[in-house]
């Protein structure tokens, strides 16, 4: 059956998107023949206040008298606030109230720049102008300042942090207006009249840029080019050249327009106040050399100035009341290191001071001012004190109160997972972390931290540190714990608990193994031919009492350890939780139950391996980070491309100008530099590794030939191991003599030689045994321990190298070697020179080796060599294998990766992508740039210390580095280097200089940038809740402290940008209406146009732009942010099962309520109801993969119903710009085709953005260019149709008309809904939570519950709309039914502007059936697709079946409601309309007719109209009535639109 009527199909968006605002009453006017005035006025207004009533009454208005309207409107908007006031959240009013005080300060700040500069410039171009001083005076003032004072908190600034205009759309009085029947026009200027107070950042800039504008030919060229005149700094400064570059071209636009941002960085008073505060309180933090002081005196400046000037000296700042404190300090903790590095927040580390300290106090008992004082004051010599705190005068140590300690115990660090001794000053910090976690006893914390300091400072450190953390783990918290959870072993939960124990305590050095047993922990090397183990023969046992049976220690200098591994510290917390005796018995079973263990280390893998990689692996992350990390490195003074841009450029072309960073500090290369290293690798690149495992990520193992793949690599790696070994060396030449005599000769010579005191040999033998759990301890020392060692070493280098070794712990190491080894192997590893290590330069001519690695050589040429090294370093091993595979031992000892398999692929390409993505490019521009920075700051800022002969040492150091003629800071370093004046007592060691500058770089670089080599205790616990917890708290904190130490400049300069942006400039938009940034009239969100965007229209979209629409691609400006949240964003693990609740209509989240809004962030919950919504959740596809997909595979409905959509809005494009043609259905076809391809490259850039960008995806945005040449969105328009629609209480015709009239657009291909509604929905936020919470009116009424749902005015629900495309509420249209639908609607709409015009309404003679049969077959052979439904895959309920559903509320024989909506407003409407209609129908019987006929017959029309006046007066008590009677009930009373007869005989 054919239709053609409006109300048959929903073909309006706001029927999807807006219908709750439909809801609202437009109050019907009453006539004036009521009995008296009170009554009418009542009967039009009824909700009027009875004070209004009688001083309406007795002024006795007319009632169509405008005034009656305003004074009805202004009481309606006192109680609706009040309303709003009483309905609004604890939430929304507490961000309002954070907000407020942020839009002031801001204003303020705007304020003191406008009486600045800007008004300057004003003032004279006024003079120049001819205006009086008086004048130009008072029209040059913007009046900000003025009336913030005046008028406080209160000042109307907008809505948002930034002040702004206020959106009048967005109003609840502008909203309520349109649903009172008041056109948008009048509506707006009726807000902007009688409700906005002023805005007066709105007005004092209007006042700035219209009180005095150019005049006369400039001014002109200014209006031709689209723009006002206003006076900016840059134009006026720009005035003696606009006869070259005239106003108005883009290249005068953008030069002034950089002229107006330089002035307001640089010009700024705010900025240029907290820069000076910034900079004095940095000078006044570091210590003065007396000679620095003394220049201030011989200037004449008295002492309080200069104090207010410069820091003290050294000496001052001792015999000072805080250097008195700061020296007790350290005295009354002199033999507590734990306590000076954790309350000095680990400033304080420097071992070598500590390690003094400590003793000194041993060996010195008494009090500070018996000996301390005198101690400390003679052990901090200038020299000391600099060395010990960098430089920085010691910031105040306070003991804290309980509060204090608690947070800082939450925010504590992890500490690293290994230890390397040889950096003694962060090993003593990595064991103190260690011990904070450990436990909370004090004096435990004391003792073991005085053994750390003591183990450290050991000869062999490494064994020593061991021991000591042995000693503490496997000896006392694991014979403690195994106490306290008494494990039952043999039991499975006794088994798990035992195994958890084990491996919280578990330590090793590098050079052992994950063994269980001993007697499976071998040396590295120890081996015969036969791969036995090397035995400790009886020799060594009966002489000396060695007790071990193996050699499990180094035996080769190469072979020597420098690291220790520790257990994971979420291991450490826990036991310490077990220990600390506060959970309890059962607390202690479940903390240390083995599964809880197996779901975290499941969820660390998953997040590590799976959720991460799939959210950060893209470009777009990359840009992100290290735009954010340039942000905070020109916060802290480090120049860079962006705040540096002309020297940049200026060094592109200026040889002697170079914006690159030095390659060498004072002791040569920064690639030699350990603290530089260490910068390096601890950014987010080694995400995944330092999480994947914590100690050894290999197993040592034998490998036999033939069978295991690393079998030659390792061969080849044992070879090199006694190559690089200076003994190894010697003793392969010795291997080499044929002659027996000659050869024993030889080694005894030799082992005289290592017994040697003097020979380096022997200082080497020593530092490999000095541990004294090595088997050897005492080589080097003892003659026999010496010659029985060397015979080892040789015995080892035999059997590497292919000879025979057969090992007995009955004979002596001597005659173990049968047959010595190859003698090509031997004379590679005693040559200087193997030609295979010189093919590892194949391909790189011209390369200093020596240089290469010393690492001398700039970054560019190190790396490039390296990659090739790579490379050629696989081809070096094949041929080491090829030429000696023969004779290498067919089984030997090596190691191999714990991963293998597929997950070791998957593993190496992860960090790959990891390493390229993020560590090469933020080394590159972000840390290694910081580091060098922060290097020679300190350098210059200390230079004024040294002894003038090393103060000469590092001038030329500096000279050789460049950085004389490098970025802005680092010459300012070497001015500040050059000027000083060195200090005959100074420090006469440039190490010392080094070390400082080194450490202090690389405590700023990893205060300043991402650290994540350690964690939080604090994000530690919460990293399965808050997967990126740890970077937030990382952001946040190092953001405060930025902001804090510059005096909020940061946040002025953001704002300074952000208001340079918003001015409108043809550089942005070539209308000259919209500046960078400006407010997305969709939401009033601010964005920015995406790169290039320009480039892109002309390019993919020319042909619409010349038709007069505009494709933009706006980004949303908090989309840059990546912590856009106050707090950090929950994981999968919170938000997967949270999405499931709310998917199963759990009332816990209301939509964007305050829990919805922390738990799922701004982008609403997942949907969660089948496994393949909990893959999708657990394994997310990432956006820009999606959009990509969509862009050419439609597999799913989401990615088919987006494709449409996207088409379905590039068709309105060519629609509007001619570019469409829809006049058959081949040409329709035609187009959507074409509209399909722009769709294509639309999404495409989408993905391209989003995958690149450090922002969210460009959302496409249409703008159409109305009848007086000005642009609107799309939705603008949209928006704008359905405001005229309400106010015409829903009369579409009469909408079209105004709407035709205002913008000479016709609006229909505008709001052609996108969608059918199967079953109405409430679709915003309000609407959303009241369905949430009646899940069973949903249940009972499926069909008209929506009808129920309260008015409201709130937000879209795109979450709603989801649910609603998902549970087959709404479904989405084709791009051809969306065509059709729109093409019946345009038909509908002529078809009803005829019935007016020949008043054929209410007619069906037969001229009328016959004049309407033939306009709807016009109309039909106009727009296809009118006249016949439009094919559905679901069926939609009759308009009937709804009716009957209906009369389910109320009982049909005594009209009295069901208990379930009887407190409903809308269903007490119903009821008495139900009972006027059953009245009707049996009327209708009574006549002679139908049950229904009253609803088409002529003869029963009045019938029908009392059903109308009923409605009328039925919405003037029950507003809520209006939806439901407009969508459902009005159309039975509608004959004309659906005369049967004419529908069958169209059909036919």
């Amino acid at each position: 059956m054919s239709t053609y009527g409006i109300y048959d199909e929903d073909l309006f968006e706001d029927d999807q998107i807006r219908q709750a605002q439909n809801k609202y009453n437009r109050n019907i006017s009453v006539t004036q023949d009521q009995a008296n005035y009170a009554s009418s006025l009542l009967q039009q207004y009824p909700d009027l206040s009875p004070s209004v009533v009688v001083g309406l009454s007795k002024l006795g208005y007319d009632l169509s008298n405008p005034k009656v309207q305003e004074i009805v409107l202004k009481d309606y908007f006192v109680k609706e606030e009040a309303n709003n006031n009483l309905k609004q959240s604890l939430w929304d009013r507490t961000k309002e109230t954070i907000k407020t005080p942020f839009r002031y300060a801001f204003a303020g700040m705007q304020g003191i720049w406008e009486a600045g500069l800007p008004r300057l410039v004003r003032y004279t171009e006024a003079r120049q102008q001819g205006q009086s001083h008086e004048e130009a005076r008072k029209n040059s003032r913007s009046e900000l300042g003025a009336y913030l004072f005046k008028e406080g908190l209160s000042a109307e600034l907008g809505t948002g942090i930034l002040p702004s205009a206020t959106d009048v759309e967005e109003t609840d009085e502008f909203k309520n207006m349109i649903l009172n029947g008041v056109d948008p026009e009048k509506a707006r200027q009726y807000v902007i009249n009688n409700v906005l107070k002023d805005n007066i950042y709105v007005q004092s800039r209007k006042r700035a840029e219209q009180n005095i504008q150019f005049v006369g030919e400039r001014a002109e060229k200014f209006r031709q080019a689209g723009l006002d005149p206003t006076v900016t700094i840059g134009r006026f400064l720009f005035k003696p050249f606009d006869k070259i570059v005239e106003p108005g071209t883009e290249a005068y636009n953008i030069i002034t327009g950089s002229l107006d941002l330089l002035a307001q960085f640089f010009g700024d008073p705010t900025a240029i106040a907290t820069l000076g505060a910034s900079k004095i309180r940095k000078t006044k933090g570091v210590f003065s050399s007396i000679d620095k002081v003394k220049g201030f005196e011989q200037a004449g400046l008295i002492n309080g100035v200069r104090k207010s000037l410069l820091g003290p000296t050294t000496q001052q700042y001792l015999s000072s009341q805080s250097g008195i404190k700061f020296k007790k300090f350290l005295w009354d903790n002199a033999d507590n290191p734990n306590e000076i590095i954790s309350r000095s927040k680990e400033s304080l580390n420097n071992f070598d001071f500590l390690n003094k300290l400590q003793k000194d106090k041993l060996a010195n008992p008494g009090s500070f001012e018996e000996v301390g004082n005198k101690i400390i004051t003679d052990l901090l010599d200038e020299k000391t004190l600099i060395e010990v705190t960098r430089g920085y005068l010691p910031k105040k140590i306070n003991q804290g109160n309980t509060l204090t300690k608690a947070m800082q115990r939450s925010f504590e660090r992890t500490y690293g997972s290994r230890i390397v001794t040889s950096d003694k000053n962060d090993a003593v910090v990595q064991l103190n972390r260690f011990i904070n976690l450990a436990t909370d006893d004090v004096e435990k914390k004391k003792d073991f931290m005085q053994q750390a300091v003591s183990a450290l400072d050991d000869k062999d450190s490494v064994t020593a540190v061991n021991n000591l953390l042995v000693n503490t783990l496997e000896n006392q918290m694991k014979t403690e714990l195994t106490k306290v959870l008494k494990p039952k072993v043999g039991t499975k939960r006794g088994d798990k608990t035992q195994q958890w124990i084990n491996e919280s305590t578990k330590v090793f050095a590098s050079y052992t193994d994950e063994a269980k047993n001993v007697d499976d922990v071998m040396g590295i090397y120890a081996m015969d031919s036969s791969g036995n183990t090397l035995p400790i023969n009886e020799f060594l046992k009966k002489q000396y009492g060695v007790t071990a049976d193996i050699l499990a220690r180094p035996a080769l200098a190469t072979q020597l350890a420098k690291e220790v591994y520790l257990p994971d510290p979420k291991n450490i917390i826990k036991a310490a939780k077990v220990l600390d005796g506060k959970l309890g018995k059962v607390g202690q079973q479940v903390i240390a139950n083995n599964s809880k263990q197996s779901i975290s280390r499941f969820l660390d893998n998953y997040y590590s391996n799976v959720w991460k990689p799939l959210v950060l692996l893209r470009p777009a992350w990359t840009t992100r980070v290290i735009l954010e990390e340039q942000l905070r490195l020109i916060t802290s003074g480090v120049n860079t491309a962006i705040n540096s841009p002309l020297s940049f450029v200026a060094s592109m072309f200026t040889p002697s100008k170079s914006f690159k960073y030095p390659t060498i500090g004072l002791m040569g290369s920064f690639e030699n530099n350990a603290a530089m290293t260490n910068a390096l690798t601890s950014q987010l690149g080694s995400l995944r590794a330092n999480s994947r495992k914590w100690g050894k990520t290999t197993n040592w193992e034998f490998l036999t030939k033939g069978v295991s793949p690393d079998w030659g690599k390792n061969a080849f790696r044992n070879v090199m191991q006694h190559y690089f070994d200076p003994v190894s060396k010697r003793l392969a030449k010795i291997q080499l003599i044929d002659n027996t005599q000659e050869y024993n000769k030889a080694l005894r010579a030799f082992k005289s030689e290592v017994f040697d005191k003097k020979s380096a040999l022997n200082k080497q033998i020593q530092d490999i045994t000095a541990s004294k759990s090595h088997p050897f301890n005492g080589a080097g020392l003892d003659k026999n321990i010496t010659d029985e060692f060397v015979d080892y070493i040789n015995a080892t280098l035999a059997s590497t190298t292919g000879g025979v070794v057969e090992a007995a712990e009955n004979v002596r190491a001597i005659n173990w070697i049968k047959t010595r080894g190859d003698q090509r192997l031997l004379d590679l590893v005693g040559s200087e020179d193997a030609k295979f290590l010189k093919k590892e330069f194949d391909n790189l001519t011209d390369v200093d080796k020596a240089k290469y690695w010393a690492g001398d050589l700039d970054s560019e040429t190190y790396n490039r060599i390296s990659k090739t090294l790579a490379g050629n370093q696989k081809k070096v091993i094949g041929n080491f294998i090829n030429e000696f595979g023969d004779v290498l031992p067919s089984k030997v000892r090596g190691e191999i990766s714990i991963t293998n398999g597929i997950q070791k692929k998957y593993d190496a390409a992860l960090d790959t992508l990891f390493n390229g993505l993020m560590s090469l490019p933020t080394n590159e521009l972000s840390r290694a740039p910081a580091f060098k920075s922060f290097y020679w700051e300190s350098v210059a800022k200390n230079a004024q210390f040294a002894e003038p002969k090393v103060l000469a040492k590092i001038i030329k150091q500096a000279d050789e580095a460049g950085i004389a003629n490098g970025p802005k800071n680092l010459r300012k370093f070497y001015k500040e280097i050059t000027s000083a004046k060195g200090n005959v007592d100074g420090i006469n060691d440039i190490k010392i200089f080094d070390e400082i500058a080194s450490a202090d770089a690389l405590t700023k670089t990893k205060n300043l940038l991402y650290d994540i080599s350690t964690k939080s205790r604090i994000g530690n616990a919460t990293r399965t809740i808050f997967p990126f917890g740890e970077a937030y708290i990382e952001i946040f904190s190092t953001w405060a402290r930025l902001i804090s130490q510059e005096f909020g400049r940061p946040i002025r300069r953001v704002q300074q940008v952000i208001e340079s942006g918003r001015k409108p400039n043809p550089v942005f938009d070539e209308t000259g209406q919209k500046g960078f940034f400006y407010k997305n009239p969709r939401n009033g969100e601010e964005v920015f146009g995406m790169p290039f965007e320009g480039l892109i229209q002309k390019w993919m979209f020319k042909d619409l732009e010349e038709g007069g629409v505009n494709v933009n691609l706006p980004v949303y400006l908090s989309s840059v942010n990546i912590a856009a949240s106050v707090i950090p964003g929950f994981g999968p693990v919170i938000q997967i099962p949270a999405g499931f609740l709310n998917s199963m209509g759990s009332q816990l989240f209301e939509e964007e309520g305050f829990l919805e809004t922390l738990v799922f962030g701004d982008f609403g919950p997942p949907t969660v109801k089948s496994l393949s919504d909990l893959r999708r959740a657990a394994i997310p596809t990432p956006s820009w993969l999606k959009k990509l997909g969509t862009a050419f595979f439609q597999e799913t409905d989401e990615a088919e119903r987006l494709f449409a959509n996207t088409t379905i809005d590039v068709y309105k494009a060519m629609l509007y710009s001619g570019l469409a043609n829809d006049s058959s259905p081949e040409a329709a076809e035609i187009s959507l085709e074409q509209a399909g391809k722009y769709a294509r490259n639309i999404m495409v850039i989408r993905g391209i953005s989003q995958l690149i960008g450090p922002s969210g995806a460009g959302t496409p945005e249409f703008e159409l260019t109305d009848q007086n040449g000005k642009l609107y969105l799309f939705e603008q328009l949209a928006d704008e149709y359905r405001n005229i629609k309400t106010s015409t209480g829903g009369d579409d015709s009469e909408a079209t008309q105004i709407f035709i009239n205002r913008y000479g657009l016709d609006p229909i291909g505008l709001v052609t809904s996108k969608s059918v509604s199967i079953r109405k929905r409430p679709m915003t936020v309000d609407g959303a939570n009241w369905a949430r919470k009646n899940k069973d009116l949903e249940e009972k009424f499926n069909n008209t519950f929506f009808y129920l749902a309260p008015p409201d005015e709130s937000e879209f629900s795109y979450s709603a709309y989801l649910d609603a495309l998902l549970d087959g509420d709404l479904q989405p249209r084709s791009p051809d039914e969306w065509l059709r639908a729109k093409n019946k609607l345009l038909g509908s709409i002529e078809y009803e502007n005829f019935l007016r015009k020949n008043e054929l309404h209410n007619r069906s003679d037969k001229v009328a059936q016959n004049a309407k049969s033939n306009k709807q077959k016009e109309i039909a052979s106009k727009y296809f697709g009118y006249g016949r439904p439009i094919p559905e895959s679901t069926r939609k309920a009759s308009n009937e079946e709804i009716i009957d559903e209906l009369y389910t509320w109320l009982d049909p024989i005594t009209y009295e409601l069901d208990e379930s909506v009887a407190k409903y407003n809308v269903a007490k409407a119903w009821a008495i309309y139900a009972k006027e209609r059953d009245r009707i129908k049996r009327k209708s019987v009574e006549l002679g007719f139908k049950e229904m006929s009253w609803t088409t017959t002529k003869a029963l029309l009045p019938y029908r109209t009392h059903l109308r006046k009923t409605a009328d007066k039925l919405f003037l008590r029950y507003p809520e009535f209006e939806a439901l009677y407009r969508d459902i009930l009005e159309i039975e009373l509608r004959e004309e639109y659906q005369d049967i007869a004419l529908m069958e005989s169209m059909n036919e």
